[in-house]
């Protein structure tokens, strides 16, 4: 039996190796899209093939797809995950739009087999709620983004909803964590030296979801017998047009002293509870994001993401994911904190 093709795209970082890796759990063909300079380190399954992707270079994009689609017969699924996060310009952020609608129209043109185009997106392009007593986030949840990164999402899904005959599922995953993100182990480095950071207020709601669960999630999503998901409000008058939005975290909400409470608990000892004001924490953000803008280098911890982190809630409803595929994640955050700090500590031995 013939294998279904995908194509993903940001193959080589955080979420898109682990797309790669539940992509070959399930048997599909797979495709790597990735640069000629990225990183190989994650994608070293057997069978897996590399699909050169520069998006700069959008005539010889096309090309590469209308010979793949020629001589292969085309994808089945086009994963668009790759996106800009720390630019060294906020303008840099545009291309999160621009090349997400060049690639879902590129898909349409020069691929005959295409059944679905899924953007990773984010919770951040409706960005969060503004109040704790408000309803969850909804995929029906107006656009309030609160950053450019949020607004770049935002952009990127209407020039997809705007397609009317791009068959397409756009995922906003929540805070991502899990294996092979280096950046969310600062946190436990910090608790190993016995510092407890505390940049939102007590009353915060956090959500999250594990890696494995958000690639797991996707190709659920992707399988024949799951054609049939929900509708977004663009395609209720356009039936043999699949098209759905889900928001995905791991139904949970939290406090910041249970996400301190979990890491304590696997990296032991004794911390101290250190809170930054915000005016303060914003105050440093901006001269260290100056500092790096003239230096031409990204910052991660910017003014912007300082506004994401002590946001007042990213409570979320994820009842369409659920109905779906019947979605559980195999992970809460106690036991992916868990799992995260024995992957961490590997890469220290």
């Amino acid at each position: 039996m013939m294998k279904k093709r995908i194509l993903i795209t940001g193959a080589s970082g955080f979420v898109g190796s682990h797309l790669v890796d539940a992509a070959v759990d399930i048997g599909l063909e797979v495709y790597a899209g990735v640069r000629a300079t990225s990183s190989r380190k994650y994608l070293q399954h057997d069978g897996l093939k590399f699909f050169p992707i520069d998006f700069s270079a959008p005539e010889q994009l096309e090309e590469d797809l209308r010979a793949f689609a020629q001589k292969q017969g085309g994808f089945h699924f086009i994963i668009q995950n790759a996106a800009v996060t720390r630019p060294e310009k906020i303008e840099q952020f545009q291309q999160n739009v621009d090349y997400t609608k060049l690639l879902a129209e590129l898909g349409l043109a020069t691929q005959p087999v295409l059944d679905r185009f899924v953007m990773i997106s984010s919770l951040a392009a409706i960005g969060p709620l503004r109040d704790i007593h408000a309803d969850p986030l909804t995929e029906e949840s107006p656009y309030q983004p609160i950053t450019p990164y949020g607004k770049s999402k935002r952009d990127a899904e209407l020039a997809l909803r705007a397609m009317d005959d791009l068959p397409y599922i756009i995922i906003r995953p929540t805070g991502v964590y899990g294996p092979r993100d280096k950046n969310f182990g600062q946190v436990f480095r910090a608790m190993e030296r016995g510092i407890d950071l505390r940049l939102g207020s007590d009353d915060q709601e956090l959500s999250f979801i594990y890696v494995t669960d958000l690639a797991r999630s996707v190709m659920e999503l992707l399988k024949d017998n799951q054609y049939s998901v929900a509708e977004s409000s663009d395609s209720q008058n356009q039936a043999s047009i699949p098209q759905a939005i889900y928001n995905i975290t791991d139904g949970q909400v939290y406090r910041p002293s249970q996400f301190s409470a979990y890491i304590r608990s696997v990296v032991g000892g004794n911390a101290r509870v250190v809170r930054i004001p915000r005016p303060l924490l914003m105050g440093i953000s901006y001269l260290l994001w100056a500092k790096a803008r003239i230096q031409s280098r990204a910052l991660h911890l910017s003014p912007y993401k300082m506004r994401e982190l002590t946001a007042a809630s990213w409570r979320c409803d994820i009842t369409a994911l659920r109905e779906a595929i019947e979605f559980q994640p195999q992970y809460t955050l106690e036991s992916g904190v868990k799992t995260y700090y024995e992957w961490l500590t590997d890469q220290s031995t």
